[in-house]
């Protein structure tokens, strides 16, 4: 591939961000990089996002960059990911949250560093938030540019030192595609799987300091903000009950105890949930699973923790 002609596709899920999605595009619009293909794919929600990105192509003359995609039916950020996926057509993937915009020099810095290192997988940007507040950005200085060393990797994801979100990520298209990498539908907290998918199979990966992605912190709409944890806490247990018998080692295992079923599941998400009965039906239903499957030990003893002491198992699992 040459750095002059490789595109890079831009998947953009929209769904009731009409107060945002403008300013999402004109970001892309705006980069120094210019061969991009924008998919904008339409979740089918209830504002005006799409007819507002429509009135902004059209005053743009129709720049032939930027492709809007109707699913038939709302299936979730996850689904509207996976479309993006299968309607691209570039050498490169770049996931952009529609709330949230990319900064001018994003995509020519991320492909600078992808070609630096012919080959590498992902390449990983820095961020910039709405609020100034740090909530996951790396420093050079603790990080390598450039690493192949597969376990190295492995850890760093599964330790969550690495960000699990898929935006800001520059990923070659054929890494994504050869591993059959989908994101999980019918869940929300998807990049949890996305991260525990991509580190069975990511063998090297470079840094960009340059601060790509500027994530908005005040859409009181996203999932993030909800008050009632209830759906959090359930998503969570879906991602255990997936990935439960894909465990292959001590890492994995730790993954798994001590950031998917204590900490997510009760420390946070049990004490505002709405609706607990329907956490502990979920909870039933993969206890008897995890009997009959012969779950490992620890897990098991966990989610019968959860399901007797909820609000006291991550001090117990901590100790």
């Amino acid at each position: 591939m040459n750095q002059e002609n490789s595109l890079i596709s831009i998947i953009v899920p929209v769904y009731n961000i009409e107060e945002y999605i403008c300013d999402c595009l004109e970001s892309v619009k705006a980069q120094s990089y210019s061969n991009f293909e924008c998919l904008i794919i339409d979740d089918c929600g209830h504002d005006n996002s799409i007819q507002l990105a429509r009135e902004l192509l059209k005053s743009w003359e129709h720049d032939n960059r930027f492709k809007i995609i109707q699913r038939e039916e709302n299936g979730g950020l996850s689904a509207a990911r996976n479309t993006g996926i299968d309607y691209s057509s570039g050498d490169y993937i770049y996931f952009l949250d529609g709330d949230d915009k990319i900064m001018p020099q994003a995509l020519e810095a991320l492909l600078s560093m992808a070609y630096k290192h012919p080959g590498v997988q992902m390449v990983q940007g820095n961020v910039v938030y709405e609020n100034k507040k740090e909530v996951w950005q790396f420093k050079q200085s603790d990080f390598p540019e450039y690493s192949n060393n597969r376990e190295w990797i492995r850890t760093q994801m599964l330790e969550w030192k690495i960000a699990i979100s898929s935006w800001n990520k520059l990923y070659r298209s054929d890494y994504l595609k050869t591993n059959n990498l989908r994101f999980c539908e019918g869940i929300i907290h998807e990049d949890v799987k996305w991260c525990w998918d991509n580190q069975k199979h990511l063998t090297t990966i470079a840094f960009c300091d340059y601060q790509s992605y500027w994530y908005r912190t005040g859409n009181q709409t996203s999932i993030m903000h909800d008050t009632d944890k209830t759906k959090s806490a359930i998503s969570f247990l879906s991602i255990y009950h997936l990935i439960k018998n894909d465990i292959t080692d001590k890492k994995e295992l730790k993954f798994i105890r001590e950031y998917i079923l204590p900490y997510k599941v009760s420390l946070h998400r049990w004490a505002y949930s709405k609706n607990r009965k329907c956490i502990k039906k979920k909870l039933q239903g993969i206890i008897k699973h995890s009997c009959a499957n012969c779950t490992t030990s620890r897990c098991l003893m966990l989610l019968l923790l959860l399901y007797f002491f909820p609000f006291n198992i991550y001090k117990i699992n901590k100790r």
